[in-house]
């Protein structure tokens, strides 16, 4: 059995994704063995919720893959983590080795997972806050300028600058060292980086991570400057040419422990290749280390999610309602304003006065352009709605600034849309009027 000991439990993604793994390897490698990602916990201290089968049945992205395992918990009664009794969520991963995109998308797709999974434990008055751990072979150092850094609000990575985001995607796209990327595959990047940014946003998370250092340690493809033996423990070397034949060992920050910045707080963390020069100077696997990575595990203090009182919530929800009736209604002025106008304007052009003084509107033509009045008119009118609903854009983000991804998660959850598209919407994104109690 792969788990002996009964105290503990494991949760594997459907048979079906195994036997795709297992069909791959017989190809690739005439090993019929499935790799997977998984999960194992201790059953007298944990409580799985019931909630894959019937997330997974409504959402085919919720599905566990051979790459992303995830599993919902609360404490469990006389456990010592009985006052955990609220839902949170693990995902064990591996992203891609290759593809920035993937990996973006994998990490992307964790936190909707997440956030579906306590969105279908929670009361209604809960906010839903997606507590979530992350862990796993990341396949990327999360270096500053990486498009999955974007998912982090690690201080230690800091806001990318051009600089970064270039060696970064020259790093990912493995261009040939000192090539940089071409205008559209930095756009391309950029564009990335933002749409992760977004993710974030709209799942309402703060990502940080457990500051654990190398975890690979190997022949660098194409580094130079250090030769087997020397000593790595305080700098490990970027991509570089590299003579033909000549064997150079690096390390890699590979993999890590992801978690929700409000629900978890670190405690301590396992040292990594910084405390085994051995391991940094004859790489992995080895005689004392039989993976190629090096294990990582944290301690973590299980936080309660947060919440707004019955006072934040009425405060939001009246600025909210303040400046969308104070737009609503700029708008509904500027329309009878012109509603007006065209009024006169049709007054205006209509034929003179017989000698009787009745006005005589001219016969509709069938077919032609409208009256250069009724042209410049419209022009006019479209040009001042135009200009006003971008003001109300521009007031609705401010507004937004101010809102952390808790209020954040009280304007979905009571407003019936993200903030983001209330930004783009205003009042028609806002479900039908929900009054304030």
């Amino acid at each position: 059995p792969i788990v002996e000991d009964d105290v503990y439990d494991i949760c594997l993604p459907p048979l079906s994704e195994l036997e795709v793994m297992s069909n791959r390897n017989q190809r690739v490698l005439g090993i019929d063995d499935p790799v997977t990602s998984a999960l194992m916990y201790r059953t007298d201290r944990l409580k799985r919720c019931n909630d894959n089968e019937s997330i997974s049945s409504k959402r085919k992205e919720s599905e566990d893959t051979s790459t992303c395992v995830t599993a919902c918990f609360y404490g469990k009664d006389q456990s010592g983590l009985e006052n955990v009794n609220w839902p949170f969520v693990v995902s064990s991963i591996h992203l891609d080795a290759t593809s920035e995109v993937k990996r973006v998308g994998q990490i992307g797709r964790c936190l909707r997972r997440a956030r579906a999974f306590i969105q279908h434990l929670a009361n209604d008055d809960d906010l839903c806050f997606p507590s979530s751990l992350i862990a796993g072979d990341m396949n990327t150092e999360i270096n500053r300028g990486s498009c999955v850094s974007a998912y982090f609000a690690d201080e230690s990575i800091g806001a990318p600058k051009d600089v970064d985001m270039a060696t970064e995607c020259a790093s990912s796209l493995r261009l040939f060292p000192g090539t940089s990327p071409s205008e559209s595959q930095i756009e391309e990047w950029i564009q990335l980086y933002n749409e992760a940014t977004s993710v974030a946003y709209e799942q309402c998370v703060t990502l940080a991570r457990l500051e654990t250092g190398p975890t690979r340690a190997a022949y660098d493809h194409g580094a130079a400057g250090k030769e087997p033996g020397d000593d790595l423990s305080d700098s490990f070397p970027s991509l570089q040419s590299l003579p033909a034949g000549k064997g150079v060992m690096a390390a890699w920050k590979l993999d890590h422990v992801a978690f929700t910045t409000r629900t978890f707080r670190p405690l301590a963390f396992w040292s990594t290749l910084e405390s085994d020069q051995e391991s940094l100077n004859s790489g992995l696997p080895n005689y004392h280390i039989p993976s190629d990575h090096l294990p990582i595990g944290g301690l973590f203090e299980v936080l309660p999610p947060p919440t707004l009182d019955e006072q934040q919530r009425i405060s939001l929800l009246n600025n909210v309602q303040s400046m969308s009736t104070s737009q609503s209604t700029e708008l509904d002025d500027i329309e009878m304003s012109f509603a007006e106008e065209l009024k006169a304007i049709e007054a205006h052009i209509a034929t003179p006065s017989t000698a009787s003084g009745t006005a005589v509107l001219p016969k509709k033509k069938k077919k032609g352009p409208p009256p250069k009045e009724i042209i410049e008119f419209m022009r006019r009118k479209r040009s001042s709605v135009k200009e006003t609903k971008a003001r109300h854009v521009i007031a609705r983000k401010s507004l937004a600034t101010t809102l952390d991804e808790v209020y954040r998660l009280a304007f979905s959850k009571f407003l019936g849309c993200s903030v983001s598209q209330w930004i783009e919407r205003g009042n028609a994104a806002l479900s039908i009027n929900k009054e304030i109690q």
